[in-house]
């Protein structure tokens, strides 16, 4: 993936070879923030596939519109308030000799509750009738929102 530039005469400059091209390959990197019920605040991305599924519209249909305010929060509207079973993928980074963390989102799906709870409580019954201690297996739950939540 490289960076380009919009450059002049509807030509974009390739930051990495300078060639200039008469159209470039739009992505998303999407940044979002999450809050768990605690209040601690969690940034994860989003990247192309996943980003075109939570925005419902592709990353060249949302350059091309002559996007107003009020149509960018309606499209960002669309994914705050739902709630979504989200698979993530950590990446670590070292930065001046420090360890981060940067979650990567690569799949959000519909919540099945009734599954989820069938899940749990066959955990719970396993545990409970085991000798040797068991590790659940948590899925996190995220509604996102203007008060975005994190639930475990």
């Amino acid at each position: 993936m490289k960076n380009v530039v919009e450059h002049s005469n509807n030509l974009w400059r390739c930051t990495k070879c300078n060639g200039d091209f008469p159209e470039c390959d739009y992505c998303y990197k999407l940044k979002i923030e999450l809050h768990d019920h605690t209040g601690n605040l969690q940034n994860i991305i989003a990247f192309n596939d996943v980003g075109n599924e939570l925005m419902g519209i592709t990353e060249k249909n949302l350059f091309l519109l002559s996007i107003e305010p009020t149509d960018l929060q309606e499209i960002c509207g669309r994914i705050s308030g739902r709630r979504s079973l989200l698979t993530l993928s950590i990446k670590v980074d070292y930065f001046n000799g420090v360890q981060r963390l940067q979650p990567i989102l690569i799949n959000s799906e519909e919540i099945q509750y009734a599954s989820a709870c069938k899940k749990a409580l066959t955990d719970i019954q396993a545990m409970s009738t085991s000798k040797r201690p068991i590790v659940p297996t948590f899925e996190l739950f995220f509604r996102v929102s203007s008060n975005t939540t994190i639930c475990t």
